[in-house]
């Protein structure tokens, strides 16, 4: 049993984020009801779990939330719907398979015994700022477990207790805006189930020093639970777990440095060169919002996207003279990028908010079937105008508010053009012109999505054509949910450090505000190295999109003119492996003229 497909947005609205997360459990444990733990969920949005939920099981979930870890946790109304449901665990949703768990004890006064809220969350804060050194920036939660105040008030008698403490606890420390270098996580019985490590790793991702000496830490893949956190972990000490003490595996030191790029230390010994580590990860280059090859493929970038955008924004079917029949356009949207936070510090939409490109979306990562994978690549006009009604109206605001986007744009000699790269940002403004093409399966259909900011990367693959003449060869578009751009915000000491680079690539560009015909640019980039062609013959020729894209591999790889890479694919029956080998050996023997290259 599997799921594929739609509105993977990641995690659902975190309850705790916000509010009261002990407020959000208490009036949880007072329904009648019977309690279902749900992990391995969080490759898509909370409502396609409970929607996948009804339709596999017939089960209807209630009162569902998701807890700081990123546990579903909900409700059923009997025994046997919650034994039905564990009957499930282990089926395929989203790429993972479900945990399922259940407590099948009422919870009718199942918390009768719990301490008042607000006095918990005092005693709380209470602890944690007692553990806190400001000066050191030390956090100091050593035997945490055995504190006499926290043991004494049950918030460790029980398994579940302990599960919702630890989350709580770093919740406020988040709230508190706590400045943390240094954290001591000893003797606390974590073992290699234990979710303390993945928590902490999102609340305080840019720690230095941590100790989790004297647990039980086993296995080297209890730290698969802190991949990609920890991104500045510098020291880490370990010492006295049974990993360190009693394990065969004499490579645990090399698996666990691996998970920390930048570790300097492990245990008290230097593990890496510390002068070596900043070299890597200082950045070669000044951040830039900005790159062109040069003055010409600038001018002709510009000014294409400036008029593109325009016409995009209020009128996608005057932009069809731009493509051929064998031009290509295609959209995916990517709701795993940025990463959804489990602390609730960032919104992911939910999977309804993507209703309307979630039927058309070619993500080749969740797309596995050949037929689907190319009945949403749209060839020639009348498939891309379909393609183009399909997508909500937008607003692109490139002239006024240029900081916003960034532009790259280089010379593409193998097709005699130039290829044309954007990021940003926009606003839908309106639904599209046609939601759902005719006849197509969608969870989402008829569904009505909310309009929102979005952001995205596009790429043009631009060729031309005679007098000039712009054609968009291949035009691809990546919808993501909105970040901030800081990524190329051009900072004081990026300005200094781009003196003496070449102008088109300093970090900024005025675009014009005046508009020039799309079809036929006033100057047509000069392609070093290549003689001037009509069209791509790759473009030409009666290719299916298969071979299209095959021949396109090929000529990058061999740098073969067009005429010789088609020649090349041919005789070896279009085999991608058989070509290239083809390819090397002829090379190697001389037997390629100089006139087949590029």
């Amino acid at each position: 049993m599997s799921y594929r497909g739609r509105g993977r947005g990641g995690y659902g609205r975190n309850q705790f984020n916000g509010g009261n997360n002990y407020s959000s459990h208490q009036s949880f444990a007072a329904q009648p009801s019977f309690t279902v733990e749900i992990r391995n969920w969080n490759n898509a949005s909370k409502d396609d779990l409970v929607s996948f939920i009804a339709r596999k099981t017939r089960i209807k979930l209630q009162n569902v939330i998701v807890d700081h870890t990123g546990t579903i946790q909900a409700t059923v109304n009997t025994q046997k719907d919650a034994t039905d449901l564990v009957n499930w665990n282990g089926v395929k949703f989203a790429g993972q398979s479900l945990k399922i768990t259940a407590n099948t004890s009422t919870n009718g006064n199942g918390n009768a015994g719990s301490p008042d809220t607000a006095r918990t969350i005092q005693l709380l804060k209470q602890f944690l700022l007692s553990r806190y050194n400001a000066e050191i920036r030390f956090l100091d939660l050593t035997n945490m477990v055995n504190d006499p105040t926290l043991v004494s008030q049950g918030l460790f008698s029980s398994a579940s207790t302990s599960s919702k403490m630890f989350p709580a606890l770093m919740k406020l420390a988040s709230q508190e805006n706590l400045q943390v270098d240094t954290i001591s996580m000893a003797n606390n019985n974590i073992n290699d189930s234990n979710t303390y490590l993945s928590i902490l790793g999102s609340t305080f991702p840019r720690v230095k020093n941590l100790s989790l000496q004297d647990n039980n830490i086993q296995k080297v893949r209890f730290f698969e639970n802190c991949r990609h956190k920890f991104t500045r972990l510098r020291e880490l000490v370990i010492m006295n777990n049974p990993l360190t003490t009693q394990s065969m595996d004499r490579n645990y030191r090399s698996e666990v440095i691996r998970h920390f790029p930048r570790l300097i230390m492990l245990d008290g010994e230097y593990v890496r060169d510390e002068n070596k580590v900043s070299t890597i990860f200082k950045f070669p280059a000044p951040t830039v919002s900005m790159f062109f090859e040069n003055e010409t493929t600038q001018g002709v970038a510009t000014n294409f996207l400036t008029n593109y955008l325009k016409l995009w924004d209020s009128a996608r079917d005057q932009l069809l003279q731009l493509y051929a029949p064998e031009s290509q356009f295609s959209f995916q949207i990517d709701t795993a990028h940025p990463s959804p936070d489990p602390t609730g510090n960032s919104t992911v939409p939910s999977g309804n908010s993507w209703s309307y490109y979630l039927s058309n979306s070619r993500n080749l990562t969740r797309i596995s079937n050949e037929k689907s994978r190319m009945s949403r690549l749209a060839v020639g006009q009348e498939q891309i105008l379909r393609l183009f009604n399909c997508l909500p109206m937008t607003s692109h605001k490139l002239l006024e508010k240029i900081d916003q986007f960034a532009i790259e744009s280089w010379s593409f000699p193998q097709l005699n053009g130039i290829i044309v790269s954007l990021h940003g940002e926009f606003e839908e403004t309106a639904a599209p012109v046609q939601p759902v093409q005719s006849g197509v399966r969608s969870h989402y259909k008829g569904q009505r999505s909310s309009l929102s900011k979005r952001s995205f990367d596009r790429t043009f693959v631009i060729v031309f054509g005679p007098n000039g003449a712009m054609i968009v060869a291949s035009d691809l578009l990546l919808i993501r949910p909105h970040i901030p751009t800081n990524a190329w915000v051009v900072t004081k000491r990026n300005q200094e450090a781009a003196v003496g680079t070449t102008p088109s690539a300093a970090g900024s560009t005025e675009i014009s505000r005046t508009s020039t015909p799309l079809t036929h640019p006033a100057v047509h980039p000069e392609v070093p190295n290549t003689q001037p062609q009509p069209t791509s013959q790759l473009l030409n020729t009666n290719l299916t999109p298969q071979q299209q894209e095959l021949a396109h591999k090929v000529l990058m790889e061999t740098k073969l003119n067009p005429e010789f890479t088609l020649m090349l694919c041919e005789q070896s029956h279009w085999n991608y492996e058989a070509a290239i080998q083809a390819f090397r050996s002829s090379h190697q023997q001389g037997q390629i003229p100089p006139h087949a290259f590029t």
